[in-house]
Order: C-alpha cells, then sequence, then structure tokens
C-alpha cells in the first residue's frame, strides 16, 4: 500500500504540496546526494517523510511496486504524487523481473520486447521521463552474477529494451537493483571468485553503461555485526565500509580484463544500505529496538558519505515482526524515517553530522565484528587444480582420464558460469591430449569447463620416456601443473608370432610356388626352410620353383628387431604332382580280343613330413590307368598302427570303407585317368609310420609291379603349444532388474550398482549425461569398492586385489540430475599389464 498511515500522510503530502518549497542548491552549499530508494511497501510515506526533511543538494527517487496479482501491471495514480513534492522527487517505475519472465514464456516474445512493452506501461502509468522519472529493473539474481545458462544475455536483452522503448517514447537510462549475500557469510571465496569472473565479462558492462545510470546493490547488513559494545564511532564506520564499499574496492583492484566493470561502478556504483526494520532474514537481520535501529541507519549513512559516495540509498520495508500494538508500531517507524530523512540531509554538511550529537555509538549484547570482507580489497585469482592422481604411464599408451577443477583462491571447488576455456600442454615435444582414450590426439588441447559444471576431463600419452610436466590453464586464473612419469619400456624379450597370409595345400600341379607371410611386430625380418633345409634369410613372398613331385614342407620365423625368434614357425605343406611320363605299353594280354588290359600306378604322399604325436597326418594316393580301360578299381590301404582314422574321401566311387584297412572303390577307370584317394589320421604313439596302399582292377592289371606304394615316415615330438594371449579384464554388471538404483535425499542423490571384475585391476566410475563424455562431480561420501571419498570428485578411483563383486555409490548434487533424462554410469578396470576393459551402464534419473 502507498502508506502504513494514510491520513496522517495524506496531510503531511498536502502541506509539502502547498509549500512546493524544495529547490537544488548551488553548488558547493553542501555534498551533492543522489539518493535511490526502494520500497516494498509504504512508498507515499517515505517520499513524504524524505520531503519534510530534505537536503537542498540531494535528488531524491523512489521506487514504486507493480501490482501484487500481475507483476507486469505498474501502479498507476502515484509517480505524480512523489513528482508534486518538488523537483528532487522522482518516481521509480519497479519493473519485476519475475512477473516479466513469466510474460517472456506465456507470449513467446523476446526480453528486448519485454523491455519495450514495459516502458510503455510505464507511460500509460503516467511515469514521466522528462520529469527525471525512470525505471528500476528488479532484481539481478544470483543466476546472472554467476553466468548460469541464458541469464546474463536475458538480463542483458531487457535492460537494452527498457532504455530504447519503442522510438517514440524517449530512451532512458534507469537503476538497476542487484541481489546481495549476507554480511555474516563465513566464507567468501565463492562469492568473490564469481564477482570476479563477472568483472571479466566486458560485454555485460559496456552494455551496462549505455543502458543504465545507477547500480543499486544491495547491502542489506546485519546490527549483530555492527553494534559491538566498547568499538570506537570510527572503527564502526571502516567495518561498514569493508561491507557496502566491497564492490568498488574489489573493482579498483582488478587486472586490465575488468576494465568494462571497473569503469562502469564508479560512475554508477550505488549502495543500497539497510533500513528494512523488523527483519530475521531476508533484509539482512534488523530484528532488535528501534532505537537502535535508528543509531544504526544513522552509521550506515556516516559510513557511506566518509567513503565520498554522491550515489546511495536504503531499502524501506516496515514489518511488525515482534507483535506491536499498531500505534506503538506506526509510531516507530515513523521515528526512524525522521532519523533516516535527517541523516540524509544533516551529513550533507559533513559525514559525520549523520550521527548528530547522539547516535553512531548504541551495541547490541552479543554483536561480534566481522572482518571477512577486508578480502576484497586485493585481487585474487582462481586457480586450476588437477584432481585425478599423477600416472605412470607406458610409452604410447593413452592414461586414464586425467580431470582439472576450477577452484577459488582458497582451493574450494566452484562451477562455472560462463565456460571456461582451458588449456592444455605439456613439457614433451612427443606429448599429446585427446577428449577420448582412442584420440585423435593434439599436442595443445582446448577442454572447456562448461557452464554449471567445475572440471574437464582429458587423456594424455607419450611416445617418449621420461617425466613429462602437463600443463592446465586458462585466462585470469592460476595455472596448474602435474608430472607425468612415462616409463622406459621393458627389455623385448617376447618373439614375434609368424602368420600365412598364403600358401598352397592339398595336391597342387605346379612344381613352382608362392608364400607370403607376415610378423605380429612391425619391423620383424625372416628366415625360410624349404623341405628341412637350414633356416636362411628371406623375404615375402617366397617364390619357389623346380619343386620335385612328392610331398614338400615349408616353415618360416620371424625375428624382431630386438632379435627374439619365433620359436614356432609358421608350417606350409602340400603335394606336387605334375605330368608323369606314359612308361613304355606293356605287352598285349592274351586274354582280350585284339586289346590290352588296365595298368594301376599307385603312388602316395604324407603330410607333414614329420607329424608330431597329437597332430593330423594327411595321406594323398593316386590311382593312374596307365593301361587300358578297367571296369573296376579298388585300392587297399593299410593305416600304420600309430595312427587313428578322423575322414577317408574318394574323387571317385562309393568310396572308402574300414577303419584300420581302407577298401576304397574307385568305380571304372578309364585309360590315363587318374583317381584319387585322400586319407586324414590322427597320430597317437610315436614310431615308424608305414602306410601301404594296393590296387586291384577288372579285368586283371597287367603290370602289377607298380601296383602298390609305401610311405614311411617318422613320428616327431608334439607341436609346442603357443602361450594363451592374455585377456583384458572383464566387466559386468550383478544383480537382479533394475541393476542401478537412484535415490534422493534432500539436495543430494545416489546412483547405486553392483558388479563383476575378472581379475586384479585398478578401477574408475564416472557419471555422465547419456551425451556427453564431461562428468558430474561426484561429492564427498561417495563409495566404490569399500573406499569412500572426502572430497569432491568428477571420478571415483581405487584398486581391487582379486576378482570378485563390488559396489558403486555414487553421490550426486540431485539438483544435477533432471527428473526423466538418462545419464551414463561409466565403469573402466585396468589390469597390471594396461589391458583395460569399459562398461556403459544406462540409468534414467
Amino acid at each position: 500500500m502507498p502508506s502504513l498511515t494514510p491520513a496522517a500522510t495524506q496531510r503531511l503530502w498536502s502541506e509539502l504540496v502547498q509549500r512546493r518549497r524544495l529547490r537544488p542548491s548551488a553548488a558547493g552549499d553542501c555534498m551533492p546526494l543522489r539518493a535511490v530508494l526502494y520500497a516494498a511497501t509504504d512508498w507515499l510515506r517515505l517520499a513524504t517523510k524524505l520531503a519534510a526533511t530534505a537536503s537542498p543538494c540531494a535528488q531524491y527517487s523512489i521506487s514504486v511496486p507493480p501490482l501484487a496479482a500481475d507483476k507486469t501491471q505498474l501502479r498507476s495514480d502515484q509517480a505524480w504524487r512523489i513528482r508534486a513534492l518538488g523537483p528532487a522527487f522522482h518516481a521509480l517505475a519497479e519493473i519485476n523481473v519475475t512477473g516479466w519472465s513469466s510474460w517472456v514464456a506465456t507470449t513467446g516474445n523476446s526480453w528486448y520486447a519485454a523491455g519495450v512493452e514495459a516502458r510503455r506501461r510505464m507511460a500509460a502509468a503516467g511515469y514521466d521521463v522528462a520529469a527525471g522519472d525512470t525505471w528500476a529493473l528488479n532484481e539481478l539474481s544470483s543466476a546472472v552474477r554467476q553466468g548460469v545458462g541464458s541469464a546474463r544475455a536475458n538480463m542483458r536483452a531487457f535492460l537494452h529494451g527498457l532504455h530504447d522503448a519503442d522510438g517514440v517514447l524517449p530512451s532512458a537510462r534507469g537503476t538497476v537493483f542487484v541481489v546481495g549475500i549476507a554480511q555474516t557469510t563465513a566464507d567468501l571465496s565463492v562469492y568473490q571468485a564469481r564477482l570476479q569472473d563477472w568483472y571479466e565479462d566486458g560485454p555485460f558492462w559496456d552494455d551496462l553503461s549505455r543502458y543504465a545510470s545507477d547500480w543499486s546493490q544491495e547491502l542489506y547488513g546485519d546490527v549483530r555485526a555492527y553494534a559491538v559494545a566498547g568499538v570506537p564511532r570510527e572503527a564502526r564506520r571502516d567495518s561498514l565500509n569493508e561491507y557496502l564499499q566491497h564492490q568498488t574496492a574489489l573493482a579498483r583492484s582488478a587486472p586490465a580484463a575488468s576494465e568494462a566493470a571497473r569503469a562502469f561502478l564508479a560512475a554508477a556504483y550505488s549502495p543500497l544500505a539497510n533500513a528494512a526494520w523488523q527483519y530475521d532474514a531476508f533484509f539482512g537481520w534488523t530484528s532488535v529496538p528501534a532505537e537502535l535501529m535508528q543509531d544504526y541507519v544513522s552509521a550506515q549513512t556516516y559510513a557511506l558519505r566518509s567513503a565520498g559516495n554522491s550515489r546511495f540509498g536504503f531499502a524501506w520495508a516496515p514489518r511488525n515482526l515482534a507483535g506491536m500494538p499498531a500505534g506503538d508500531f506506526t509510531a516507530q517507524t515513523d521515528a526512524l524515517l525522521v532519523r533516516l530523512a535527517a541523516a540524509l540531509a544533516d551529513s550533507g554538511e559533513a559525514p559525520e553530522a549523520a550521527c548528530g550529537s547522539t547516535w553512531c555509538n548504541r551495541a547490541l549484547e552479543g554483536a561480534l565484528p566481522t572482518a571477512a570482507w577486508q578480502t576484497f580489497a586485493a585481487w585474487k585469482p582462481s586457480m586450476l587444480a588437477f584432481t585425478s592422481p599423477a600416472q605412470t604411464l607406458s610409452p604410447g599408451v593413452p592414461s586414464a582420464a586425467v580431470t582439472v577443477e576450477l577452484r577459488t583462491s582458497s582451493g574450494y571447488a566452484y562451477t562455472a558460469g560462463l565456460p571456461v576455456a582451458v588449456e592444455l600442454s605439456s613439457s614433451s615435444p612427443t606429448g599429446a591430449f585427446s577428449t577420448e582414450p582412442g584420440g585423435p590426439w593434439t599436442p595443445r588441447l582446448a577442454a572447456p569447463i562448461a557452464s554449471g559444471e567445475s572440471v574437464a576431463s582429458f587423456h594424455f600419452r607419450d611416445t617418449g620416456s621420461g617425466s613429462v610436466t602437463i600443463t592446465a590453464a586458462a585466462a585470469g586464473k592460476t595455472a596448474a601443473t602435474q608430472t607425468v612419469t612415462v616409463a622406459a619400456p621393458p627389455a623385448d624379450t617376447t618373439p614375434p608370432e609368424t602368420t600365412l597370409d598364403s600358401a598352397p595345400a592339398g595336391t597342387i600341379a605346379s612344381s613352382a610356388a608362392s608364400i607370403s607371410f607376415s610378423a605380429s611386430e612391425v619391423g620383424s625380418r625372416f628366415e625360410c626352410s624349404l623341405d628341412g633345409a637350414p633356416f636362411a634369410a628371406c623375404t615375402s613372398p617366397a617364390t619357389l620353383s623346380g619343386l620335385a613331385n612328392g610331398a614338400h614342407a615349408f616353415e618360416v620365423r620371424a625375428v624382431d628387431a630386438a632379435g627374439n625368434i619365433d620359436t614356432t614357425p609358421a608350417r606350409a605343406s602340400w603335394l606336387v604332382e605334375t605330368s608323369v611320363p606314359l612308361p613304355t605299353p606293356p605287352p598285349t594280354s592274351v586274354g582280350r580280343a585284339g586289346g590290352s588290359g588296365p595298368d594301376l600306378l599307385v603312388q602316395a604322399s604324407v603330410s607333414p613330413a614329420a607329424p608330431a604325436i597329437g597332430a593330423t597326418a594327411t595321406y594323398l594316393i593316386s590311382i593312374r590307368n596307365l593301361g587300358g580301360s578297367a571296369s573296376r578299381a579298388v585300392v587297399t590301404v593299410r593305416l600304420p598302427s600309430q595312427v587313428v582314422l578322423a575322414t577317408s574321401r574318394t574323387d571317385r566311387g562309393p568310396g572308402c570303407t574300414g577303419t584300420t584297412t581302407l577298401t576304397c572303390d574307385l568305380d571304372s577307370l578309364a585309360e590315363n585317368l587318374v583317381a584319387t584317394v585322400r586319407i586324414q589320421a590322427v597320430v597317437r604313439s610315436p614310431g615308424t609310420l608305414t602306410l601301404t596302399a594296393t590296387a586291384s582292377a577288372q579285368p586283371a592289371d597287367v603290370q602289377p609291379a607298380n601296383d602298390t606304394a609305401t610311405v614311411v615316415t617318422l613320428v616327431g615330438s608334439p607341436e609346442p603349444r603357443r602361450p594363451a594371449a592374455a585377456m583384458s579384464p572383464a566387466l559386468r554388471v550383478v544383480g537382479a532388474t533394475p541393476a542401478v538404483v537412484v535415490t534422493r535425499r534432500g539436495a543430494t542423490a545416489e546412483v547405486a550398482v553392483r558388479f563383476w571384475v575378472s581379475k586384479a585391476a585398478r578401477l574408475q566410475a564416472r557419471v555422465t549425461p547419456l551425451r556427453s563424455t564431461v562428468a558430474l562431480a561426484l561429492l564427498p561420501g561417495t563409495t566404490f569398492a569399500g573406499r569412500r571419498s572426502t572430497t569432491v570428485r568428477s571420478a571415483a578411483t581405487t584398486a581391487v586385489s582379486r576378482r570378485g563383486t563390488y559396489a558403486l555409490g555414487a553421490r550426486l548434487r540431485a539438483g544435477r540430475l533432471i527428473r526423466g533424462r538418462s545419464y551414463l554410469v561409466r565403469l573402466t578396470a585396468v589390469d597390471g599389464g594396461g589391458r583395460r576393459r569399459s562398461l556403459t551402464i544406462r540409468v534414467r534419473a
């Protein structure tokens, strides 16, 4: 309401308007003052009391709140009443940010359009910019100070619209009320860090210089930090100014990057002191007797005038917290307004005149001074700090995630407002960084700390060895360094593996062959052996020619750069069977009219030439008919006693029967045709292996001497087993669905998951948004495989000494987990050999 005492205010107002006697004094008569006063209610009583004892050198601007039901609607019939008190009195239209936020959301209009519309409504409500009225934005929130999301950009656009109006109304600079912080805050390091980051946002302050005339910082003090018994008036003044002047004190010590903020605050800083009585919250702490409140208002005015402020004001919001009788409360708030008006007027002659002869000396039992605000006398850059432990790496092997954190000058972690551009570099010419363990890699990397986050993570690798210093730096921040040890590679005692890429097999009809091969280690050379000859240097592909008919074996082994020789050479075996010249035709059979009988030539070979126990021996038996046609051809094969039949196959006839002695029916065999029998058998015991194959034909073979072939070979030692490849640790989730549980408890949330790891390993756990690798901060109390953290971390790390089931209980800020959105729990296990395995688990908040 305009006044808590409507009748008395109307009488005083009418009297003052009739006089119209207030005029600004000539320069030099007294100290000028531009007083900006915020009134949550009772604005007309405030204005009339000030006008009754006005300073001739002061200009008074009093804010008028919008309608409570719709805070975009301004009160009419009020601005002219304030202006009527004289040319030194002006109305401020309170432009409520909360109300206009709803207007933007509802209409879909821009914030600039909201500012333009607010100016139209000001004019319609009777505010006269030409007569000195203007707007007062209430208020810039802590989100604007922090730079979170679009809060700062929105307010810049809103102020722009308020200044410009619609092109018909005149442009006008106005007042900006700014949310403050309690005077008794114990740790101011985060507040100072955010204020310093804000000062370095040059474009914001350039806009404020164009659009705003008064930066009305809310400084709602605490009487308990002022009214300390035994403290002289001058010491109280200085202590008050440490709080009231902290923003300009910090700006004066700021680096060049904050020049735009320093210049604006030097011209527009207007501290908004505390005359709001009686409060135990919201407006500081003023739950004290009325006489002590009068003393406190007088002392604040004395302090502000002593600091040379020509712009300042007070917040007025009377509240009967003590439940006093209405008449008493009215009388005491009247007395407080009279004291405020007198302090403002009298201090124009000299700062100490604000105290008169009886004020600025009252004490409150239990009051204690605070020296915390002295910190703003010096600029204290924020710093970067590595939060992941220093790592020891193998050359060329990527590190586990390395995290760097944004901290205040005292080492307390805080979240970035605007993104912090962190640049990573190293002291090694072969060092490189990447945001992912798989690359791409670069010698320098930009890894920003995103708005609302406190950490950035990355990976490092180095192909060299030794101690490497990695540095994380950002403009205006103290850089962080960490030493990474890249261990020299151990002596190479591991032989390479040799692989045949292509080689002949089975039976070929050529006396030449080409064999290609490769090694598991780059830079290896090769040695080859044919048919048991000594190994000699060779290259891939190896070209062989002039091979005789029969079985052949080729071996190749790789030799790496360290001289390690593959002890299990790669081996190829095959049978060469080129065209055999026909022998002299045998005598003509006398049992057939005018024709010759069949003549079956049997040949046999085995591969490999020296099979080992457990190996498979492949026998190839060919039956060529050198004579006349055979209506039926059969070959009988006696296997060695040391083998067990695996398979048999013929390329003609119904095939073979039997296990130790095979009878293979080849059906008919015309002149010059060749039939082939392929037998595979597994060697079970050592000794001399003898296979005999004998052919028979119908009609009878005319040349029985070449009907039998024998293959004899020795059983070699068993093939050595190649060592099994080392396996990466295995990870899997344990438990019934859902395997991951999210529990909210007040301001925190816990993500719980049980998992199994197959071997001893170093473990890491992070929680990230679904489509981002930037980790959410894990709060103290996070447990991981039995280990509990005591500080804020971006990743939980621990080590387990054996396989088993373990648990993760990740504690996060509940506000960082948006209900309904998906997040990822990222688990990584790395064994002692550097082999890693990752497991990603999706969880819905």
